[in-house]
């Protein structure tokens, strides 16, 4: 897949920003694929270090499309496996199951009392649609869930104030149970699971890097180690940082739609200042090896309180064995950050295992070691007031080039991995159309 060539092959029909899920979706209605590291899955990758594996922050695949399960179940499959997960809450010094709207069992009495009471009274609350998510939160769950759980967590992981955030994102991603669920799961823990990824599936070996080598198969063309560095609309044309060039009939782009305008030759202020204006967070993330090869039984555990640093942790054994040597477990703490909420990344590692043994995930002399941390500075786009008038302006400055931007980062939505997987074949079915 990789070009060992002195000069790149010129295309002159679509040439493909990116080797992530979209891109290689993308490609498989043709194309050529330029990608700026050496190896493919952008975000949706995994690093194999010292017999540990460790994906770039949690990715599970949950869906029920047929077009995706196919691409996944032919010969080149991952060799998925279904798995029910378990997911925790930590607060309030107490381990909740996941989602906490319907699992406060376990809590001091107050919080329960505050959120049961909470949740009863929005009943009475009139059906509206709410233009903010921190209104949204306090009409669909009280105030008990909201200050005990979601309003914190939401500050912590977008890093900025829920209500400078729209509802447009939420969809099914913030399950709402009835109210016998509620009252349910206050008084013992339910076996009941909530949400989309209550079961999901997960490749037996090689991390969640299996699906994207999946789905490149063997016909893909791939250039790796080829960033882009200069778009030309005009000659239509992409300039590599090593000087070489391709020419495209169309464009589609994987790539953050703030890099790829900050690449384009003569573009418009407006859409500069459209470009610079989209707003996202970043994830670092601490992966360690623990000595002990039954850890924990969660897949991930939330933390919404600020005195920890991650707002999430996992394990990925739980996922799969063949992702730790044996004897060992491993877990990989997510930590956000943006201009708004920043981090010491030199101390982070040591308040990391800190907060692990207060919480007591590990215990104090366990033999824990630090494999290495990752630094994923697009990890989630925010969804502010000014995202749809931004994205507006940008896109279509592109489509009258031909430019078709794909994929979390190029849609500049927040995707799940089948939903990546289509939006490279929906970008790719638009410029066979627009070609005709």
């Amino acid at each position: 897949m990789n070009s060992t060539m002195n000069d790149l092959p010129v295309a002159r029909d679509t040439v493909i920003l990116g080797a992530g899920l979209a891109g290689l979706s993308a490609s498989r209605r043709g194309g050529v694929i330029y990608e700026k590291e050496r190896g493919i899955g952008g975000t949706c990758g995994s690093l194999s270090i010292g017999g540990y594996t460790f994906d770039k922050g949690i990715h599970v695949l949950h869906t029920k499309n047929k077009y995706v399960l196919g691409l996944l179940s032919g010969r080149e499959r991952p060799g998925l496996e279904k798995r029910k997960r378990s997911a925790w809450i930590y607060s309030h010094g107490v381990l909740t199951k996941y989602p906490f709207q319907a699992n406060t069992f376990g809590l001091p009495r107050r919080i329960i009392s505050e959120c049961l009471e909470g949740f009863i009274g929005t009943f009475n609350n009139p059906r509206r649609k709410y233009d903010n998510y921190e209104d949204w939160i306090y009409g669909a769950f009280g105030k008990g869930i909201a200050d005990n759980f979601y309003l914190p967590y939401s500050r912590k992981f977008w890093t900025v104030g829920a209500r400078e955030l729209t509802t447009d994102w939420l969809d099914v991603r913030v399950p709402r149970p009835r109210i016998e669920q509620v009252i349910a799961g206050a008084l013992s823990i339910q076996k009941e699971e909530f949400g989309p990824n209550s079961l999901f599936q997960y490749p037996r070996r090689g991390g969640i890097q299996s699906i994207p080598q999946a789905l490149a198969g063997k016909n893909a063309i791939i250039h790796l180690g080829e960033k882009a560095a200069r778009v030309d609309l005009v000659n239509r044309s992409v300039v590599f940082t090593g000087g070489r060039k391709a020419y495209f009939r169309d464009l589609i782009s994987t790539i953050p739609l703030p890099e790829l305008v900050k690449m384009i030759d003569g573009i418009p202020s407006q859409v500069k200042t459209a470009a610079a204006a989209l707003r996202y967070n970043s994830v670092f993330c601490v992966n360690l090896g623990v000595k002990g090869a039954n850890l924990n039984k969660a897949h991930w555990i939330y933390f919404p309180e600020d005195k920890f640093a991650p707002f999430r942790i996992s394990f990925p054994r739980n996922f799969s064995a063949s992702t730790v040597p044996k004897g060992w477990s491993s877990i990989q703490a997510e930590i956000s950050y943006s201009q708004k909420r920043p981090i010491s990344k030199r101390s982070i590692t040591e308040k990391v295992v800190a907060d692990l043994i207060s919480a007591r995930i590990i215990k104090p002399r366990q033999k824990v070691k630090l494999i290495g941390t990752d630094d994923i500075k697009y990890a989630y786009v925010i969804y502010d007031h000014q995202r749809v008038r931004n994205l507006d302006i940008i896109q279509k400055f592109l489509r009258r080039y031909s430019v078709y931007s794909a994929g979390r980062y190029g849609e500049w939505k927040y995707l799940w991995m089948d939903e990546a997987i289509l939006s490279g074949r929906k970008a790719a079915m638009e410029a066979d159309r627009n070609r005709q």
